[in-house]
């Protein structure tokens, strides 16, 4: 992340602080995280993050809202032939998986300062942003292949959603906090069966309108 020119893009500093100050929270925790390490890290002087962030509470807040990978664009999938519905809910799991694998280190640190994490709330409530987002995404998949016939059209496809997306949470949250998954299957593995156990209760039933 060293930058080796005399003039600095701003908008690369700032993004180079972003992903500086990402990667030390992740492996060293928030309150670790100190402006002169993220500062190193992004190849500038500490006074140059200042110049781009009033606080290390700001540029923290920054990295929550700016840093993560937006969880539309993880589900770039199609519920069409020749891809399978159970194969899509697979595909859906995964990318659910791998979003929290982004996302939960920084989130639950956040949940240890409780002045950090109020002053999160309110951010997301001023953009109008937030895991809502990601009910969401699911829910237009859903709806998606109900028009196209291949899931129960009596599902409400936004309290569906959340029966994907909480054992993905509860399975990247559990091995971050044990280290180890707590079943003895492959990111893979688990997707395929919580899809295969989905479609017990999603397909269609015969005869049904």
């Amino acid at each position: 992340m060293k930058s080796t020119g005399k003039q600095r893009d701003p908008e690369q500093t700032r993004d180079n602080l972003l992903k500086a100050a990402t990667h030390l929270i992740r492996s060293r925790g928030l309150a670790r995280a100190t402006t002169r390490e993220i500062a190193r890290e992004a190849g500038c002087a500490e006074g140059t993050l200042y110049k781009h962030f009033a606080t290390k509470d700001d540029l923290f807040l920054a990295v929550l809202l700016e840093s993560f990978p937006r969880f539309e664009t993880a589900l770039e999938l199609t519920n069409k032939e020749p891809i399978s519905i159970a194969e899509n809910l697979s595909q859906i799991a995964m990318a659910a998986i791998r979003f929290f694998e982004k996302v939960l280190p920084t989130g639950v640190a956040l949940l240890a300062d409780a002045t950090l994490l109020a002053r999160h709330r309110k951010r997301l409530r001023r953009k109008d942003t937030g895991p809502r987002h990601l009910y969401e995404a699911v829910a237009k998949h859903i709806a998606s292949a109900q028009d196209l016939g291949r899931i129960n059209p009596a599902l409400d496809p936004l309290a569906a959603a959340p029966v994907i997306l909480g054992p993905c949470f509860q399975w990247v949250l559990t091995r971050m906090i044990n280290g180890s998954a707590p079943l003895k299957l492959t990111d893979e593995q688990f997707s395929r069966q919580l899809a295969a156990t989905l479609l017990q209760g999603f397909a269609p039933q015969p005869g049904a309108r």
